[in-house]
């Protein structure tokens, strides 16, 4: 689990993602939120050597924050998006592109 991502399926999982936005005016799967400054994540923040160990691999260079949805969530929403099915928005600050 390396990255967080909101998607226009029709399932709804538990996670980050349904934190940050309304289950029904959303629909998303397939959210992976593993280094999002959380409480669950910690623990990895605090332990130097792993902490840094991760952010070497993030491009962005940073942990995820929830506000880091919001941009995602907002196109989501929005007529914009109204022609897109079955896709995945990552917001993981690069991790799958690198």
């Amino acid at each position: 689990m390396c990255a967080a991502m909101l998607g226009t399926g029709r399932k709804s999982d538990d996670g980050p993602v349904r934190a940050a936005v309304v289950d029904h005016v959303i629909p998303h799967k397939g959210d992976r939120a593993l280094f999002f400054n959380t409480d669950n994540t910690q623990a990895l923040q605090d332990d130097r050597d792993r902490h840094d160990a991760i952010l070497a691999r993030i491009p962005a260079g940073r942990w995820g924050e929830t506000g880091d949805f919001q941009g995602p969530a907002v196109f989501l929403a929005s007529r914009a998006s109204d022609y897109m099915h079955g896709t995945i928005v990552t917001v993981d600050g690069g991790w799958m592109g690198r």
